[in-house]
C-alpha cells in the first residue's frame, strides 16, 4: 500500500483527481466497482487499485463485507486479492471462525488467480487452514457445518490439483472424495438442497479420477460424471431456468471421459453427448442473448473436436462449421467483453486451425497457420499483462503453430518453427525454475518436439545442443515415470522416441545402436500399456513399430533387416485392427504401413518377399484410392506416390502382363502430379519430374516406335524440368538428372542425323560435368561413373569430327582422365576396376594410333597397349 500511495501522489494532477474520485466511489457503489474494474483498460485498473489503497483499513473492511468477489473477473487480479485480505482481516478482528475459513476460501481462490508459484502456495495454506477450521466446527455441529466443511475440501482439491505433484495429486483425490461421500449423506437427507452440490463434487472426482490414467480410474471417473449428469438431468427436468447450463456443462465433461477411453463406440457416444450440449447452450443463449454466448462458443469448439476425431470427410466438414460458428461468436462480443472472452477467443482458434489443416487443401493450410498465429498474438498479449497464470498457455500456443509450420513445405517455415520450438522451451525452462511439478511435465514435450525438429533439420553443428536435449528430455520423463508410472509412461516411451529419432539419424555407428535400443524400450512399455486399455495405446504401439522397422532397415546386416520386416507386418496387423474399427480414423496410418513394408520386403530378395511387396503395393493403391475420393486434396497426392511405389514393384517382374499394368499405373501416376504440378510448382514439380522419369523408363521398355517416341518426349521434359530445378539450386536432384541424360543420349545415338549427334555430345559434357560435381563430394560413389562417361564423351568426340581436327585433343584428355581414375581406383578394387583399366587403355592405344605422329605419341601408344596386355596376362591367370 506505501508504494500505491507514493505512486498516486507521484501522478500527474488530473491522475490524482481520477485516484481520489474512485475511492470516493469504493465508499458509495462497492458493490459495482469491480465490474467497473471488468470494463476499464489495463492502466486505469491500476488507479482502481491504488484508490482502494488509499482507503483507511477499516473502510476497506466496510467495502470488502459488500462487494461480491468473482474470480472470473481475472484483468483485476490483484484487486481481488487485497479485497479478499480485507474480508480476511475484518471475519479474524471479529472473531467469526466460520467467516475466517469462508474468507480463507476465497482467498485461495483469488491467490490462485494470480498463476504464479508463491500465490499458489499461498493459496493452499489458506485453503488447508479453511478446511481445519470447517472439520473442527463440522466435529462440534454437523447439521450446521458439514456442507461448509465440503465445500472448503473441494476448494482445497482444486488448490492441491494445481501444484503438480504426485503427492497433492494423491491428496486432492482422497479429499475429493470425503467431499464426495458427506455431499451423498446430505444429499440423501435432503435432496433438493445438496445434490446439485453433490454433482459439482462428482464433476470434480470425475477429473482426477481421469488424471491417473490407468483403466481402473479412467472407469471411475466415467461412473463418477454418469452419475453428474444424471443429477443434472433430473434437476434441469424439474427447474430448466437453473440447472440446464449446469447440464450442459457436465455433459461436456462426460464426452471427455467417453473420448478417452478410445474406442469407436465411445467416441460416438461422446459426440451425440456433444451435439445435445451444444443443443442446450443454443437454447439457454436465445433465452438469455449474449450472457450465454461465450459458453455457446465454447461448447461449439468442444463439439469440433468431438468431429474431428471421428475421421471422415462428412464429419470433419461439420467440425469445421463448428469451429468457424465459435470463433464467429467470440469475435462478435469480444468489443465487448474482451477480458472475459479473449483466453477462450484463442483456444477457439486453436481449435479452428486444427479443423482447417486436417482439410489438406492449401488454402485451408494457410488459414490453419494464420488462426494459429492469431492465437499465439493474443496470448502473448495476455501473458504480456498476467505472465503467471498466462505464459504457460503462450507457450504450448507457441509449440502448436511450431507445428503447422514444420507441416509447410518450404525450408523458411521449418526455420520458423524451429524457432518459435526453441522459445516455448525457454518459456517453460524459466517456469520450471519455480514450479517444476507443474512444468516439467510440458516442458519435456516441447524438449521432444525440439529434438524432432533438429533432427529432422540434419545441421551437424547442432549435434551436441540436440543431444543434450534428448538426454534432459529423457531425464526428466524417467523420474516422472518412476515417480507415477500410471500418469507419466506414455511421456517416457515419447521421449525414449524423440532420442531414438535424433540417434538413428547420425553416422555414428554407435549412437545409432543405443537409438535402436532406447526404440525397443519404447516398443515394450507400449506393449504393455496396449494390453491395459488397447484402443488408446495401439496407435501408439504401431506408428513406433513402424519407425522401428524403418531403422532397422538401414542395417546392413540380414538378421536386421528380417527384424525390420516382422515389425513392420505387427504395424501393418495392428493398423489393420483399428482400422476395422474406425476406418476413417486408421485408414491413413495403414497404407502409410503398408507403403513401408513394401520397402522392407523388397529389400530381401527373394521372390516370396517380392510377391508379397506386390501384394503390399497393390492394397496400399486400392485404400489410396478410396481416401483420395472422400478428400482428393489430402490424399491425391499420396495415391500419386503408391501408384509410382507400385510400378516400381511391377517392374521387378519381367512378365508381358505386370510391364503393361506398369506402364498404366505410370501414366496415372504422372497424370496426377502434372495436375499438382499446375496448382503448386513449388511443391509438386519435383514429383511430376520423377513420374515423369519412371514413365519414360517403362516406355523405353516397350518394342513399340509409339512408346519409343512418347519415351523420349517424357525425357526431354523431364530434363528441362530437371535443369530447372537444379539452378535454383537444388543439387540433390543431380543424380537423377544425370541419370536421365543417359537414357536422352541413348535416344539421340540412335537417330543418324547430324543435329541428333551434336546434342547427344552436349549432353554427354552436361552428365561429365554433373559427375565431376557429385565425386567431389562422394568419390566412392562417383568416380566410377565419371570415368565411363569420360570415355564415352571420348568416342563421340572422336566420331563428331574429321581426322586431323583439334578436338580429337580433347577427346584424348578425356581418355587420359579416365585411365587416370580407372588406375587410381583399380589400385583400391583391382577385381572390379582392373577389367575397365585394360579396356580404357586398350581404347587409349587405339586413339593414339590415328594420332601420334611423334615419338612421344608412339611411346605412349606402346605404353598403354603393353600395360593393357599385362593386365589382361593376369587376369587370365587368374
Amino acid at each position: 500500500s506505501p508504494d500505491f500511495r507514493s505512486l498516486a501522489n507521484e501522478a500527474p494532477q488530473w491522475q490524482q483527481i481520477a485516484v481520489k474520485g474512485l475511492s470516493k466511489c469504493w465508499l458509495t457503489y462497492g458493490r459495482i466497482m469491480l465490474y467497473v474494474g471488468g470494463l476499464l483498460r489495463r492502466r486505469a485498473l491500476s488507479w482502481l487499485l491504488i484508490s482502494w489503497c488509499l482507503l483507511s483499513s477499516v473502510q476497506q473492511d466496510g467495502v470488502a463485507g459488500t462487494v461480491v468477489i468473482n474470480v472470473e473477473l481475472t484483468c483485476i487480479v490483484e484487486l481481488l486479492v487485497e479485497i479478499a485480505r480485507a474480508r480476511l482481516r475484518h471475519a479474524k478482528t471479529a472473531n467469526a471462525e466460520s467467516c475466517t475459513a469462508s474468507a480463507l476460501c476465497k482467498l485461495a481462490s483469488c491467490l490462485s488467480s494470480q498463476g504464479d508459484a508463491a500465490s499458489r502456495k499461498e493459496a493452499l495454506t489458506c485453503a488447508d487452514e479453511a478446511v481445519d477450521i470447517f472439520r473442527k466446527l463440522a466435529a462440534e455441529q454437523p447439521a450446521a457445518y458439514l456442507s461448509d466443511l465440503a465445500g472448503s475440501l473441494n476448494n482445497f482439491v482444486s488448490h492441491l490439483s494445481e501444484q503438480g505433484d504426485a503427492a497433492s495429486r494423491s491428496e486432492a483425490l482422497e479429499n475429493s472424495k470425503e467431499a464426495v461421500e458427506i455431499y451423498r449423506r446430505l444429499a440423501a437427507e435432503q435432496p433438493a438442497t445438496y445434490q446439485p452440490d453433490l454433482a459439482i463434487s462428482l464433476y470434480t472426482l470425475s477429473a482426477l479420477f481421469s488424471h491417473e490414467r490407468d483403466a481402473t480410474s479412467r472407469i471411475e471417473a466415467l461412473a463418477c460424471a454418469k452419475e453428474a449428469v444424471g443429477i443434472y438431468r433430473k434437476l434441469a427436468d424439474e427447474q430448466p431456468a437453473a440447472y440446464m447450463a449446469e447440464l450442459a456443462k457436465a455433459l461436456d465433461s462426460l464426452d471427455l471421459r467417453l473420448v478417452e477411453l478410445g474406442d469407436a463406440a465411445s467416441r460416438r457416444e461422446a459426440l451425440i453427448l456433444a451435439k445435445e450440449a451444444v443443443g442446450l447452450h443454443r437454447k439457454l443463449a436465445a433465452e438469455q442473448s449474449v450472457l450465454r454466448l461465450p459458453a455457446l462458443a465454447g461448447s461449439l469448439a468442444n463439439l469440433a473436436n468431438r468431429l474431428s476425431e471421428q475421421g471422415d470427410a462428412v464429419s470433419r466438414a461439420e467440425a469445421l462449421d463448428s469451429a468457424q460458428e465459435a470463433v464467429g461468436i467470440f469475435r462478435a462480443i469480444m468489443d465487448d467483453h474482451p477480458s472475459a472472452c479473449l483466453p477462450n477467443y484463442a483456444q477457439s482458434l486453436i481449435v479452428l486451425a486444427s479443423c482447417l489443416s486436417s482439410q489438406g487443401d492449401p488454402a485451408s493450410c494457410g488459414e490453419a497457420l494464420a488462426c494459429a498465429k492469431e492465437a499465439v498474438s493474443i496470448q502473448r498479449n495476455l501473458a504480456e499483462e498476467q505472465p503467471a497464470l498466462y505464459l504457460p498457455d503462450l507457450a504450448k500456443s507457441i509449440g502448436n503453430l511450431a507445428n503447422y509450420l514444420s507441416s509447410q513445405e518450404d525450408a523458411a517455415s521449418h526455420n520458423e518453427a524451429l524457432v518459435y520450438s526453441q522459445e516455448a522451451v525457454g518459456i517453460l525452462r524459466k517456469l520450471a525454475a519455480n514450479q517444476p511439478d507443474a512444468v516439467l511435465p510440458d516442458l519435456a514435450k516441447l524438449l521432444n518436439n525440439l529434438v524432432l525438429r533438429l533432427s529432422l533439420k540434419g545441421d551437424t553443428a547442432a549435434y551436441n545442443t540436440t543431444l543434450s536435449l534428448a538426454q534432459e528430455a529423457l531425464g526428466i520423463t524417467q523420474k516422472l515415470a518412476a515417480e507415477q508410472p500410471n500418469i507419466y509412461l506414455p511421456d517416457l516411451a515419447r521421449s525414449l522416441t524423440a532420442f531414438a529419432v535424433f540417434a538413428c539419424s547420425q553416422e555414428d555407428a554407435s549412437l545409432k545402436g543405443k537409438g535402436v535400443s532406447c526404440a525397443k524400450e519404447a516398443v515394450s512399455i507400449w506393449r504393455t500399456l496396449a494390453e491395459q486399455t488397447p484402443s488408446i495405446h495401439l496407435p501408439e504401439l504401431a506408428m513406433l513399430l513402424h519407425n522401428l522397422a524403418i531403422w532397422l532397415s538401414s542395417h546392413e546386416d540380414a538378421s536386421s533387416r528380417a527384424e525390420a520386416v516382422a515389425c513392420a507386418k505387427e504395424a501393418v496387423s495392428i493398423w489393420h485392427q483399428l482400422a476395422n474399427e474406425q476406418p476413417a480414423a486408421y485408414l491413413p496410418q495403414l497404407v502409410a504401413s503398408l507403403s513401408s513394408l513394401v520397402g522392407h520386403l523388397s529389400e530381401q530378395g527373394d521372390e516370396v518377399s517380392r510377391g508379397e511387396a506386390l501384394e503390399c503395393a497393390r492394397q496400399a493403391v486400392a485404400i489410396r484410392r478410396r481416401l483420395a475420393a472422400e478428400q482428393p486434396a489430402s490424399h491425391l497426392p499420396t495415391l500419386a506416390k503408391s501408384l509410382i511405389r507400385l510400378v516400381l514393384r511391377l517392374s521387378d517382374h519381367e512378365d508381358g502382363p505386370s510391364q503393361v499394368e506398369a506402364l498404366n499405373y505410370a501414366r496415372e501416376g504422372a497424370g496426377i502430379f502434372q495436375i499438382l504440378a499446375e496448382q503448386q510448382p513449388e511443391v509438386y514439380l519435383v514429383d511430376f519430374a520423377k513420374s515423369l522419369n519412371i514413365l519414360a523408363s517403362n516406355l523405353s521398355e516397350q518394342e513399340d516406335s509409339a512408346s519409343q517416341n512418347e519415351a523420349f518426349m517424357c525425357t526431354m521434359e523431364a530434363i528441362g524440368i530437371y535443369r530447372k530445378l537444379v539452378q535454383n539450386q537444388t543439387a540433390e536432384l543431380l543424380p537423377e538428372l544425370v541419370g536421365l541424360l543417359h537414357r536422352y543420349i541413348a535416344f539421340l545415338s540412335r537417330q543418324a542425323d547430324g543435329p541428333s549427334q551434336a546434342e547427344a555430345l552436349e549432353c554427354t559434357k552436361e552428365a561429365v560435368g554433373i559427375y565431376r560435381v557429385l565425386a567431389r563430394s562422394q568419390p566412392g560413389r562417383y568416380m566410377p561413373s565419371l570415368a565411363s562417361t569420360l570415355r564415352n564423351l571420348a568416342d563421340r568426340l572422336f566420331k563428331q569430327v574429321g581426322e586431323g581436327d583439334p578436338t580429337r585433343k580433347e577427346g584424348l584428355e578425356c581418355m587420359r582422365e579416365a585411365v587416370s581414375i580407372y588406375r587410381r581406383l583399380a589400385e583400391e578394387k583391382p577385381e572390379t576396376f582392373l577389367p575397365l583399366l585394360a579396356s580404357s587403355l586398350v581404347n587409349m592405344a587405339t586413339r593414339l594410333s590415328s594420332q601420334a605422329t611423334n615419338e612421344l605419341g608412339v611411346n605412349e601408344k606402346i605404353s598403354s597397349a603393353s600395360e593393357a596386355v599385362e593386365i589382361y596376362r593376369k587376369l587370365a591367370a587368374e
